[in-house]
């Protein structure tokens, strides 16, 4: 994953954006979260429901749970999580309104990346299926199967971490929810591997799961994406894309 940080993608900047927001709600300093997520929105289109898991967090830091309702919390506390919520999202409009009447794209942002990435919306399963029967039909070592393994593996781990928190269970489910929706014909996972990397508590969960292991298999984990870093560098100064 360090490949992709380091290359000109979003992520890098999504990410620092996404943990600086954490990082400020949990100390308190919402001014500060709201000023990244709204940032975070500018950045990915995912950054529009960031604010989903920061009011969530918020609300935890509060003292709220699930046996606690909402109205247990005074007005201004509630209104602030509202503020939160609507954060990222006020970013993402206000990328989509510069570039209506900014720049006057005669081209909404969504049929570009449909131009662009021959994506469409797919139904609920379509994603998988799809995925699993290119598979089939290679019948051979591809990104596809890669590409599988990775929506599969971080799946896992995003459901695992709202047992550890609530809001970092929401934060991965924000960057996972796109790709099971999304499919292109050819490669019907395509990015997922880029994507992935801003759910940073999928990595968390990952490494509180190695840390009870022996740690011959967090080396085996070390080793095995070191590896995979190698050859997405060799692809990509051999001229393949690589995203």
């Amino acid at each position: 994953t360090a490949f992709f940080l380091y290359a000109a993608y979003t992520e890098s900047l999504f990410l620092a954006l996404t943990l600086g927001a954490f990082w400020c709600v949990r100390r308190g300093h919402v001014p500060g979260a709201i000023l990244l997520a709204v940032c975070a929105g500018l950045t990915k289109v995912q950054g529009a429901i960031l604010g989903v898991p920061l009011a969530v967090e918020y609300l935890i830091v509060a003292g709220w749970s699930l046996t606690r309702p909402l109205s247990g919390l005074d007005r201004g506390r509630v209104a602030t999580a509202g503020s939160l919520l609507l954060s990222g999202a006020a970013g993402t409009l206000a990328y989509f309104g510069y570039l209506a009447y900014g720049l006057h794209d005669p081209v909404s942002w969504f049929d570009r990346e449909s131009l662009q990435w021959q994506q469409r919306v797919s139904w609920p399963g379509e994603t998988l299926i799809v995925a699993i029967q290119k598979l089939l039909g290679e019948r051979q070592l591809s990104i596809n199967m890669f590409d599988l393994v990775v929506l599969l593996l971080f799946t896992a781990l995003a459901v695992a971490a709202f047992r550890f928190r609530a809001s970092y269970g929401l934060q991965a489910a924000t960057i996972l929810v796109s790709t099971w929706f999304h499919l292109r014909p050819d490669f019907p996972l395509v990015s997922v591997s880029r994507y992935v990397l801003v759910a940073f508590p999928c990595f968390m969960i990952l490494a509180h799961w190695a840390a009870r292991r022996p740690r011959v298999v967090h080396l085996g984990i070390v080793t095995l994406w070191v590896s995979w870093l190698l050859v997405w560098t060799l692809q990509s100064i051999r001229g393949y894309w690589v995203g």
